[in-house]
């Protein structure tokens, strides 16, 4: 799993972490067991985003569970490309 670090100021990703480890998935949860067997369960949904007057809703996993902290506990994870063009056009208004 790579996670892209967003910068509010230059309006772009400036880093990312990365995870290595197995994915499966058993109806709408996605469960990521990593390289030092930290179990990652995230849950099927939508998120709803706002920044002033603009809205989206974007399909997420959210996290659920971890069997330890990670830099990642509570993260998360957003389609790319809406939830970027959503905070571009955002910053721009």
């Amino acid at each position: 799993m790579v996670i892209a670090l967003w910068d509010e100021s230059a309006r772009a990703h400036n880093g990312k972490e990365t995870i290595s480890g197995k994915w499966s998935r058993e109806n709408k949860f996605l469960k990521l067991v990593t390289s030092d067997k930290n179990e990652v369960l995230y849950e099927h949904t939508s998120t709803a985003m706002g920044i002033g007057t603009n809205e989206t809703e974007v399909m997420t996993y959210g996290f659920r569970s971890s069997n330890k902290d990670f830099f990642a506990t509570g993260f998360d994870l957003l389609e790319r490309g809406k939830t970027d063009d959503f905070l571009k056009n955002a910053m721009m208004h």
